[in-house]
């Protein structure tokens, strides 16, 4: 936590964690976590981390999309409901893709009002942990 803490200076403990995994042809549409805890709500998810048990032979890279425009964020500065690859607004906003390639052990810590997703799995399996960090 203290290296985390560093990134995400509220962060205060680990949360819910999860067990994914994709194969050929599956992947991760872009989206957004939210910061919005149901089980807790004083106590706001600020961070996720994935953590990789094992790459895929091909394919299967980590995304981060980013984009100079308004349209993610609401008048209140948080971001728009349904900030995910089915809302018309979302999938015509203008965004860079970001790209890393994680191999196995490699952790990974993003934002929960980051907008991120997943390449398609072209050839073997990906399977991680993937946890919320929370104030």
């Amino acid at each position: 936590m203290p290296d985390l803490r560093r990134i995400f200076p509220s962060a205060r403990r680990s949360m819910d964690w999860l067990y994914v995994e994709y194969g050929p042809g599956q992947f991760v549409t872009p989206h957004v976590d939210y910061p919005h805890n149901e089980i807790a709500p004083d106590r706001p998810k600020v961070a996720a981390i994935g953590i990789v048990l094992h790459e895929a032979a091909a394919g299967g890279e980590f995304y981060v999309e980013t984009g100079g425009g308004d349209a993610l964020w609401n008048e209140a500065g948080g971001i728009k409901e349904n900030a995910n690859i089915h809302s018309p607004w979302f999938a015509g906003m203008r965004r860079t893709r970001w790209r890393v390639t994680c191999g196995t052990g490699d952790a990974l810590c993003w934002g929960t009002q980051l907008v991120h997703g997943t390449e398609p799995v072209s050839a073997g399996r990906n399977g991680k942990f993937i946890g919320f960090l929370g104030s």
